[in-house]
């Protein structure tokens, strides 16, 4: 901003106005106020407009003569639709026109009293103002400078520069770039740009996760979990996977079901299993809907359907879940929720196997035990 504050006026109330602009400048704001006039509109769209676009904030002195002035008016509406915020300073008891009660009426103005508190009240409020203002736009410029450090520390990474990385990632997070920390925790784990250290790593993951990362958050429960970095805690992962499962996060989502299904850092209970794979179910993570369509297959925490195990399956078999295809293939060969089918068992059974999946290679052998398939 050029401004803090543009001054909107009527020429004829310019004496009185002028002691205020006197005020505020020594008070140490910058301020536009036309004093010589501006009398065509090209003038008036090339100068006044630009003038407010360039103010921080607009200063509406009203009276029986602004109020009237085809100019204050068109000023007014300008701050308006620039979303500009505006005080007015009522220098009498005018009420305002209709155009301008449109805009104004709602808003709360200081009113002059010819005493020497008026300027007082208006310095408080621009003091409050003012400074919001300036601080909200160091921080646009400050997100905006981390965000450009952190996107040129992820295209370094790419490239597999990862020193260049790790100078961007670092100068990013000394900005409170949170993803930097992240990515940085992540360099530390892997050893990519800096010496490998677990401790480190955690470190970063902590700093990012109270800050509300889910990706940090999931990262930590995971060091907790396996005891990297930090002493193994199941019940540190559960809270942490919470966490990240509580903004939605899918993969937290299917953990922090698992950790319920098998009772590991928190009571055992089917149906909060259920719950989470059905959250991360339906965000489409292949693995939750391979572990719904389990529950359904058990009766776990629901009512038991084979037709609807079948369709958590297939939907994670689509995917490549390689799981998910084993246990499709199951529900042909069994007739489970479909018609059996040893031709489509076959086929699923066979796709899974291709990824390595043994429960499929098994399930080969025994469904075409003279299959020239080898695994």
């Amino acid at each position: 901003m050029k401004y803090d504050i543009f001054i909107s006026y009527s020429r004829k109330d310019s004496e009185i106005v002028k002691r205020f602009a006197d005020e505020l400048g020594k008070a140490g704001y910058t301020i536009w106020m036309d004093i010589d006039g501006i009398e065509t509109g090209d003038e008036f769209k090339s100068k006044i407009v630009s003038a407010i676009k360039d103010s921080a904030l607009f200063l509406f002195f009203s009276s029986k003569d602004s109020n009237v002035s085809e100019w204050t008016v068109k000023e007014v509406n300008v701050a308006v639709n620039l979303k500009k915020q505006i005080i007015p300073v009522k220098l009498d008891s005018t009420i305002y026109n209709d155009s301008l009660l449109f805009d104004l009426g709602g808003l709360d103005y200081i009113l002059y009293n010819g005493k020497k508190e008026t300027i007082t009240k208006l310095m408080h409020s621009l003091e409050k103002r003012i400074t919001t203002k300036v601080v909200e736009e160091n921080n646009k410029q400050k997100i905006k400078d981390a965000d450009s450090l952190f996107n040129k520390g992820r295209s370094a990474y790419n490239g597999k520069r990862y020193d260049e990385a790790v100078a961007f990632y670092i100068k990013a997070a000394n900005s409170g770039h949170i993803g930097a920390l992240v990515n940085l925790g992540l360099c530390y784990l892997y050893g990519k740009g800096v010496s490998q250290s677990n401790e480190d790593a955690v470190r970063m993951f902590q700093d990012a996760a109270v800050k509300g990362n889910v990706v940090a958050q999931f990262n930590l429960a995971m060091c907790y979990e396996k005891g990297i970095g930090v002493e193994y805690s199941e019940e540190d992962a559960a809270i942490w996977y919470h966490k990240a499962a509580e903004q939605g996060y899918a993969k937290a989502q299917y953990n922090i079901g698992f950790l319920y299904e098998i009772g590991l850092g928190v009571p055992q209970s089917y149906s909060e299993a259920v719950k989470w794979y059905r959250k991360s179910a339906e965000q489409g993570n292949a693995v939750a809907q391979c572990g719904l369509g389990i529950c359904y297959e058990h009766g776990n925490g629901v009512e038991q359907s084979y037709t609807k195990a079948e369709k958590w399956y297939r939907k994670a078999a689509e995917q490549g879940d390689m799981y998910g295809q084993y246990n499709l293939g199951r529900c042909y060969q069994l007739g489970m929720g479909v018609a059996n089918s040893r031709v489509h068992a076959f086929n699923w059974y066979n796709r899974s196997a291709e990824q390595g999946c043994q429960e499929a290679k098994n399930a080969l052998k025994i469904l075409m035990p003279n299959s020239l398939h080898s695994f």
